[in-house]
């Protein structure tokens, strides 16, 4: 099944969710929500290219 770019948009979200942030926090504290939307936002840059 191939998901329309929504659907992975919204799955990215759910994993970016789940994933960094438990961990971040953990390091350094409650994150704020400008700092959510900058690692949100960097996690989505390819880094490979």
């Amino acid at each position: 099944m191939k998901l329309t770019l929504r659907q992975q948009l919204t799955q990215f979200g759910y994993v970016l969710q789940s994933a960094p942030f438990p961990a971040l926090e953990e390091q350094l504290g409650e994150l704020g929500e400008p700092a959510k939307r900058l690692i949100a936002t960097l996690e989505m840059i390819p880094l490979a290219r």
